[in-house]
């Protein structure tokens, strides 16, 4: 026995080198970790091994178990080699145990005790003897996994090992100071006895040869024993140079491996208002019809967007648009703020209001309050909508060359933007923003007429009106200055605040110019820079930021398991859903909303009340004859029967008085109270022995109807009779009389004489006791007689 290095030499002989242990009895098991020398030496020993038959006992090391400790017999034949060479030893503690290969070229390495495993390298095949096996590898992105499994059921196979005393030349590697000469005894397996069996140390084992998919941008092979792996092979990528001045996105092929580059078409309107086509090209179109904004011009994703303008200003110079309706599959999506004392917004889905956040299979939709953000995936279509300005953002791949309206087409050239209904292009994009009107029931006066011609209007701005417009020139939008051309907004800006009464209009240039910035993932928080003049007003319950989630979290789990928790980790950046931010009022730092249709933040989010509104933990109240309770350590709302008082046995004494019973606060209270109002008519009740109950009639009279209440005397606090004259029918019908009777207060009617229809429709009277004949027929004679008291037939 002897014992092991305290170098590890680097060498490779002509056979495999297995792991040298602490001792030399070892068990070869079906598959034996194996050292992977850290270089390879040219010079091969040649040995001419004399046979020399020894029985040599092998045993399990106590280092790396990896099977069931077996005694093979094995014939060692004595080795003399020819030369003597010097070998170099680098100090190591412990021997670096993998599987026997020709490493790939790699990047990282895992660690293990100290010790640096390339990817795709096996650190330990370990059983706990009792049938199960333990193995734990470096995968492809150099994280160690860890895997138990039963053990196959193999029966060890013998192997033939040759041992030869080596000596090798000394060689010279960087970094290695030490350099020594030395002799050792390497044990080599015969591959010609013991042939690679796969990587059984990875779930499940494969074999030698196998490739397999471990995500959709890497495979992996096995290779005598060794993983390797090969990403995908993606071609080289170019950055296109968009013409809307915004930068081209990334968008992933099917696999999520590989990408291009693309330009978005993102087209854009706000204040007076003022349009940017897909393209990037600006105009100003001030008319109030309803117009075309965006229309496929072969229908493939059945979508369409129509934009209702209205005039926004008393004078009747400025529009604004009223309300975006998104037509996509079956689906009418309008989008319109509601102004009272604040501006809402609004959506509709097929008639129906919906409150964000909402999404079904096809459509997302979320509000901050402020903005309203819809999002079809299918698609990859955005549509934002918030007070005077909206945007919509169309992916090339999907809408190239084939868009036309106010918005113009969608394929990166700026000068077909202006394109009219019947695919010519027009030098003017206000007259083609025209041509694109569509009749209105609720707009009569928008019926088709030229139109006119814009004429510029002559700069009449005074000194320093233009002032909240240099702010998109400042520092305060130099981020974006780079990412978004600024000038179109700076213009617009102008435009408005010289033509407009107030300057505030030219906050919509502002803010447009920071969703436009957003969009691109440059967030600007601009308001607090125009003293005020353009500050966005939150619920007392919320506060403003410029730039926060599209998503908020509320205290209803399954909404954050819906929206929220899907928006988190590591794809987030990639979900179409989740990668932007938006300007709205949110709960501070602390609080969370309480639901989705409410301004309501709470610290806690407790229960809810019947009313729906929030409860915090411990506080009680009363519903429906119950005390409730919001219980903290349920997290949930506990309720139990009001408890009563016991009822006091009451007894009416006073004349006139009934017991009557009433509910107060869930429990039953018993008081005397007076029946009737008048005494005379107490008296009469009395003497006839006569209660009624409150709202019944009361017998006073034939041609009156009175009943008891429900008023009451203010002085003697009794119930009033009311009474009301009764009102007789007299009308009675043909051949019938009117009578009186007596002790009536109404009579009746008593049929007087006899009638008779006719062929024709017509009716002839007969009195009683009379005969009559038909001028037609007169074989035939009608009399009237009164065959009882009550009853007169014509026969």
């Amino acid at each position: 026995m002897t014992s092991n290095p305290t170098t590890t030499p680097i060498t490779t002989p002509t056979t495999t080198p297995t792991t040298t242990p602490t001792t030399t009895h070892t068990t070869t098991p079906t598959t034996t970790p194996t050292t992977t020398p850290t270089t390879t030496h040219t010079t091969t020993p040649t040995t001419t091994p004399t046979t020399t038959p020894t029985t040599t006992h092998t045993t399990t090391p106590t280092t790396i178990p990896t099977t069931t400790p077996t005694t093979t017999h094995t014939t060692t034949p004595t080795t003399t080699p020819t030369n003597t060479p010097k070998t170099t030893h680098i100090t190591s503690p412990t021997p670096s145990t993998t599987i026997p290969t020709t490493n790939p070229t790699t990047l990282c390495f895992c660690t293990y005790k100290n010790l640096h495993f390339p990817a795709g390298s096996l650190i330990y095949n370990e059983t706990d003897g009792a049938g199960w096996c333990f193995t734990s590898y470096c995968n492809s992105s150099c994280v160690v996994e860890k895997q138990a499994r039963p053990c196959p059921s193999t029966t060890p196979a013998t192997v033939s090992t040759v041992s030869a005393t080596v000596s090798t030349v000394s060689t010279t590697v960087s970094n290695v100071s030490t350099t020594t000469e030395a002799s050792h005894t390497a044990t080599s397996r015969l591959s010609s006895t013991t042939p690679y069996t796969g990587c059984e140390y990875v779930f499940p084992p494969r074999k030698d040869g196998e490739t397999w998919k471990t995500d959709n941008c890497t495979t992996q092979t096995c290779h005598r024993g060794v993983i390797t792996t090969t990403p995908v092979d993606c071609k080289s990528v170019e950055k296109p140079v968009c013409e809307n001045g915004y930068p081209p996105v990334k968008v992933y092929d099917e696999s999520g491996c590989c990408y291009q580059y693309e330009c978005e078409c993102i087209c854009y309107g706000w204040g007076d208002p003022h349009y940017v086509t897909f393209d990037g090209q600006y105009y100003s179109f001030q008319e109030n019809c309803t117009y075309v904004l965006i229309k496929e011009i072969v229908p493939l994703q059945n979508f369409s967007v129509i934009i209702d303008n209205y005039n926004c200003d008393p004078s009747g110079h400025a529009t604004c648009p009223q309300s975006l309706i998104v037509n996509y599959k079956s689906y009418k999506i309008v989008l319109t703020p509601k102004r009272l004392n604040v501006t809402t917004n609004m959506v509709y889905i097929n008639g129906n209001q919906i409150f964000p956040t909402f999404s079904n299979e096809d459509l997302m939709i979320t509000s901050t309050g402020v903005e309203l953000l819809l999002k079809i995936p299918a698609i990859k279509a955005t549509v934002m909508f918030k007070s005077l300005m909206f945007s919509v953002t169309l992916p090339n791949s999907l809408f190239y060359n084939n868009t036309e309206g106010q918005c113009g087409t969608c394929d990166n050239n700026r000068k077909n933007d202006c394109r009219l209904p019947n695919g010519q292009i027009d030098p003017s994009c206000p007259l083609m923003a025209h041509e694109w009107k569509i009749p209105d029931v609720k707009k009569p006066y928008c019926e088709w007429q030229p139109p006119t011609p814009p004429t510029p209007k002559p700069p009449t701005c005074p000194p320093g009106k233009t002032s909240i417009c240099d702010i998109i020139l400042s520092p305060v939008f130099k981020q974006c200055h780079d990412v978004i051309p600024q000038q179109p907004f700076f213009e617009a800006c102008k435009f408005d605040v010289c033509h407009m009464p107030n300057i505030s209009i030219g906050c919509s240039s502002l803010e447009a110019y920071a969703v436009s910035c957003a969009a691109a993932g440059v967030c600007i928080d601009w308001r607090k820079s125009t003293n005020g003049t353009c500050d966005l007003t939150c619920p007392k319950t919320k506060v403003y930021k410029a730039c926060g989630s599209t998503i908020q979290p509320t205290c209803n789990s399954r909404y954050n398991d819906k929206y929220v928790h899907s928006c988190q980790g590591a794809q987030m950046t990639r979900d179409f859903v989740c990668d932007s931010f938006m300007e709205g009022c949110f709960c501070p730092e602390g609080t969370i909303l309480f639901n989705t249709f409410s301004d309501t933040c709470v610290r806690d989010c407790g229960c809810t009340g019947p009313d729906g509104k929030p409860k915090q933990f411990g506080e009680t109240w009363n519903s429906n004859c119950q005390k409730c309770t919001c219980n903290a350590d349920t997290l949930s709302v506990q309720c139990e029967p009001v408890k009563c008082p016991p009822q006091e046995i009451v007894t009416c004494k006073k004349y006139g008085e009934v017991l009557v019973n009433e509910t107060v606060d869930c429990c039953q209270i018993n008081t005397c109270e007076p029946l009737w109002p008048q005494a005379e008519f107490l008296l009469q009740c009395m003497i006839l022995t006569l209660i009624l109950q409150l709202g019944e009639n009361v017998p006073n009279g034939t041609c009156e109807e009175c009943r008891c209440g429900p008023k009451k005397d203010p002085v003697s606090k009794l119930y009033v009779v009311e009474c009301a004259q009764i009102n007789c029918n007299t009308t009675c019908p043909t051949g019938y009389a009117y009578e009186v009777l007596p002790e009536k207060c109404c009579g009746t009617c008593i049929q007087k004489d006899c009638v008779v229809g006719l062929p024709d429709a017509t009716s002839h009277i007969i009195q009683l006791g009379k005969f009559w004949s038909p001028p037609s027929d007169r074989c035939v004679k009608y009399e009237c007689t009164k065959t009882n008291s009550h009853s007169i037939d014509c026969n």
